[in-house]
């Protein structure tokens, strides 16, 4: 029995990186429930071809694709459009800022004329 075992070990034992060798898949027979030549050089068939559910149809690729390409679209547009925008906000500012400017040198100019009204008695 422990003979039996030792045996049953060594078969199962791990092979060196030294003592691997490439196992040729065309020898196996039938009798395991696998056949290996259905799959040499691409040759897939049809069933499993109609059994692969988790993948996506062409169709759906090309959908996914397309709104892909379209967000894309949306995005590089969004991007060209952005210099004239941040155009438009440095106008506008600098627009309101000249009225700023302007409304403080009037106020300013009335300030002075009323206080050299007042000292030189035109009230």
């Amino acid at each position: 029995m422990a003979n039996e075992k030792i045996s049953r070990l060594d078969k199962f034992k791990l092979e060196n990186r030294d003592e691997r060798i490439t196992k040729d898949l065309k020898e196996l027979s039938k009798a395991s429930g696998l056949d290996f030549h259905q799959y040499s050089a691409g040759s897939i068939s049809s069933n499993e071809v109609l059994n692969m559910n988790e993948y996506i149809s062409r169709k759906e690729f090309e959908q996914f694709e397309k709104r892909i390409d379209d967000k894309f679209d949306n995005l590089n547009h969004k991007i060209d459009d952005l210099p004239m925008k941040i155009e438009d906000k440095i106008k506008l500012q600098i627009s309101e800022m000249k009225n700023t400017q302007m409304q403080w040198f009037i106020g300013t100019l009335i300030a002075i004329l009323g206080v050299a009204g007042k000292v030189f008695g035109f009230y």
